[in-house]
């Protein structure tokens, strides 16, 4: 279900419906939700997954399809109120230089993934001779 609808759109109360079990059995052995996806994300997303998501969401569409596809994937692929991604990414804890360096440039990848789009889409406004507003997501 997080793989299909991202977590933040998944429900203690989904997730017992589906499996036939009940909210105290998932608090008794996982604490929480958090502590069920962690421990059914046993393997971690690498760097180079996240960055292929996010190109397969914003690869096709109009500006503003890539643009709420990127946010869907980025916003929805980890724990709502996590916003240090990197916990959710291999390699994050102390880390030698190379290691950080490996992880900024990625970092790096994803902004010039999201920076192009947005250009992409200025540059035809601009061309069309009209800003169009994105609606908020």
């Amino acid at each position: 279900m997080f793989a299909e609808r991202g977590y933040a759109n998944v429900s203690i109360r989904d997730i017992c419906k589906e499996a036939g079990v009940t909210p105290p059995m998932i608090y008794y052995y996982f604490r929480n939700k958090k502590g069920l996806f962690q421990a059914v994300t046993k393997h971690k997303v690498s760097m180079k997954e996240f960055i292929e998501r996010l190109r397969d969401a914003t690869g096709k569409g109009n500006i503003e399809e890539r643009v709420r596809a990127f946010n869907k994937v980025y916003l929805s692929s980890f724990p709502e109120e996590a916003f240090r991604v990197g916990f959710y990414i291999k390699d994050d804890a102390s880390l030698d230089k190379e290691s950080a360096k490996k992880v900024a440039e990625g970092f790096d990848e994803i902004m010039n993934l999201i920076e192009e789009v947005i250009q992409e889409g200025l540059k035809k406004a601009s061309s069309e001779g009209q800003m169009q507003r994105l609606q908020p997501i």
